[in-house]
């Protein structure tokens, strides 16, 4: 198939799924408009939707799902994919040759169940990391504004603060913090007396 070929299949196959998918072509930040592959979405959720690979198996259409993403507080985005959670990513070979309804009736029938299935999970792995990592975040801040100037925010999290001329504390998403600083005794002894009360 030419690329004209796969947007007509992709436009049929997304037609016949009903009013809530939609035929996505790939964007030139993607390689532009295919002649092997295709991805049809779902309205409500941008990251939910199949990917069709026309070429992986001569004479078939391999049919899998799309996965969502993490985000780091830098900005960056990871996929999180079934194996993040033990999962087997679902996937289907249907014959390219069969009508488009026909296609879609066996995305229906053999892909979406299970793929809505790992979806979730894969999104809530995905909405836990985020938590975790604005709790990182949020203890830093509250760490850095007692210090003040004293000290910054570093790392990818945006949760390490180095405080100036004496190391870092690292913070975690549960509210505790790993200190690896350099104080006069006094200030050892202040931190160990705060340990003894919270131990006791």
């Amino acid at each position: 198939m030419n690329a004209e070929q796969v947007t007509a299949l992709a436009e049929e196959i997304a037609g016949y799924m009903g009013d809530d998918w939609h035929h996505e072509p790939y964007d030139e930040a993607d390689g532009g408009p295919s002649d092997w592959r295709f991805r049809i979405m779902h309205i409500t959720d941008i990251e939910f939707g199949i990917h069709v690979n026309c070429r992986q198996k001569p004479g078939y259409l391999v049919i899998s799902g799309m996965w969502p993403s993490e985000t780091f507080l830098d900005g960056r985005r990871s996929q999180i994919t079934p194996y993040n959670v033990s999962l087997t990513s679902p996937t289907i070979n249907v014959r390219a040759d069969r009508p488009p309804v026909d296609i879609m009736r066996e995305i229906h029938r053999r892909l979406i169940p299970n793929y809505t299935a790992t979806f979730e999970a894969c999104e809530r792995h995905a909405r836990e990391g985020n938590k975790y990592r604005e709790g990182k975040a949020r203890s830093a801040r509250h760490l850095a504004a007692i210090l003040a100037d004293a000290a910054d925010i570093r790392g990818d999290d945006l949760d390490h603060v180095h405080v100036k001329t004496f190391g870092t504390f690292r913070t975690m998403g549960d509210e505790r913090v790993e200190v690896n600083v350099t104080v006069p005794i006094k200030v050892a002894a202040a931190i160990a007396a705060l340990l003894k009360t919270e131990t006791s």
